[in-house]
């Protein structure tokens, strides 16, 4: 982790053994901006990022008038984010057992 780093991940409540975390097993790879974003997601959704409620999907974004693009990462929600959610409302009546055919 960058010394630079530090201050932003203090200000989020981000320890240095959250962020390894973050950026070793549930988002490898990913750029420390897209894991920022996550956190910030999960902030204002009042969710814990490291039960991985929501997915760093890259996403072709065009340029103006169609013309480019680049790839940018998108923060989407998971099923987690979804049940979670649905679970605060009260309404949510669970999820039935697998049953084989």
């Amino acid at each position: 982790m960058s010394t630079d780093l530090m201050p932003t991940l203090a200000a989020r409540g981000i320890d240095a053994a959250q962020w390894s975390t973050l950026t070793n097993s549930l988002f490898p790879g990913a750029r420390e901006e897209s894991i920022l974003m996550v956190i910030d997601y999960c902030r204002a959704r009042k969710l814990d990022p490291l039960k991985k409620p929501c997915h760093i999907v890259p996403v072709w974004v065009k340029g103006a008038n169609g013309q480019g693009g680049s790839m940018r990462d998108v923060v989407m929600p998971g099923i987690y984010e979804y049940r979670t959610t649905a679970q605060r409302t009260g309404q949510y009546m669970g999820r039935s057992r697998f049953e084989h055919g």
